[in-house]
């Protein structure tokens, strides 16, 4: 890591304790300087590592919506120092999801990774397969940004991969109305989990 990158960005997450936009900068500049230097090293940085993720937890804290979905990402994964926890990560796509409006992008990015949980079900057993949910997470995540990002099939694609019947795509798109009105605030977010 150049260190001259280091200092900056951790002195802007400093200087800036509670600017969830600076906060997710300097955690944002940490690992492109460590991307930079690594060039086929298999271990990260140790030095830099943690301070990128306290400067994202923090900025996540504060609401930066980048910062929610990364960190949803580093919990789901159980990677750079974060043990796997699939609930925690799971809660804070939900709140991209909630918080569309700040970061729709992002949002369509967490409901994405919700739809591909439903579709398999996860490891902790808390999210069962359900092809009919993860119709409705993927559907929204195409209403929200259709484009595809990455090297991953759109929403549209892996929609038409879940091969429902002409029936369950009908009770798919009842469940897809939920998601909405949840991620609006509705009742049904604040009493059911989805």
């Amino acid at each position: 890591i150049d260190n001259e990158i280091n200092q900056l960005a951790k002195e802007l997450g400093e200087q800036n304790p509670n600017n969830a936009d600076a906060l997710a900068q300097a955690a944002e500049a940490i690992q492109q300087a460590q991307q930079q230097t690594q060039q086929g090293q298999d271990e990260l940085d140790e030095i830099a590592e943690p301070e990128s993720i306290e400067l994202y937890e923090r900025a996540a804290e504060l609401g930066h919506p980048m910062a929610i979905y990364q960190m949803g990402v580093l919990y789901y994964l159980g990677s750079h120092g974060i043990r796997k926890n699939e609930n925690k990560a799971i809660d804070h796509w939900k709140k991209n999801i909630k918080s569309k409006e700040e970061g729709p992008e992002v949002a369509a990015m967490a409901a994405y990774r919700m739809g591909l949980l439903y579709s398999t079900g996860n490891e902790e057993g808390n999210i069962k397969k359900d092809k009919l949910k993860a119709y409705s997470y993927f559907k929204f995540a195409e209403e929200l940004d259709p484009k595809p990002w990455d090297d991953k099939p759109t929403s549209a694609d892996q929609i038409k991969s879940l091969d429902l019947s002409d029936e369950q795509t009908k009770q798919a798109k009842k469940i897809d109305i939920k998601i909405i009105n949840w991620s609006k605030g509705s009742i049904m977010g604040k009493n059911k989990k989805n």
